[in-house]
This record gives C-alpha cells, sequence and structure tokens, in this order.
C-alpha cells in the first residue's frame, strides 16, 4: 500500500470524519500510522439491549489512495460475555 502525503492526507481525514459520522453507538477507534486505523464496534442480536452486545467486531482499516477511501484489510468478530 502506498504512503499517505501530504496532499493525501487532507482526503483521509475528510474520509474519517465521514466514516465516524455514519457510527452513531459504541465505537472505539484507534489510529495508526499511514492512513491506518482500527475500529471497534458492538454487533447487537435481535434481542440484545442497547447497552449490552452480543459481541465485538474490530476492523483494520487502510487509506487507499487509488479510491480515495477507507478499504478493509481485516476483519474479526468474537462473543462477549453477556451479564444481565
Amino acid at each position: 500500500m502506498a504512503r499517505v502525503t501530504a496532499g493525501g492526507r487532507r482526503h483521509v481525514n475528510r474520509a474519517f470524519r465521514t466514516l465516524l459520522s455514519a457510527v452513531l453507538y459504541g465505537i472505539r477507534v484507534e489510529l495508526g500510522s499511514d492512513g491506518e486505523l482500527w475500529m471497534t464496534t458492538g454487533v447487537w442480536r435481535k434481542d440484545d439491549p442497547t447497552c449490552c452486545p452480543s459481541s465485538e467486531r474490530r476492523r483494520h482499516l487502510v487509506w487507499d489512495g487509488e479510491r480515495s477511501q477507507f478499504v478493509v484489510k481485516e476483519s474479526s468478530t468474537r462473543p462477549l460475555k453477556v451479564v444481565r
């Protein structure tokens, strides 16, 4: 993957703000270098209360300068202990 240049960083920042505005609840974002980020979100089943998702999804996204957007490099989901 190509490195993000100073000019490309503006596009990354704009895409990042757009990405965050689409997520309403329960996200953890870790920023890396060169246009990388990791997002961890809850995954709710039909009967899960808003506070307590059944599992957690972690995605590693990288900036694709040719397409001017983030793309998922890898994704994993793990169950969470549900205490009710």
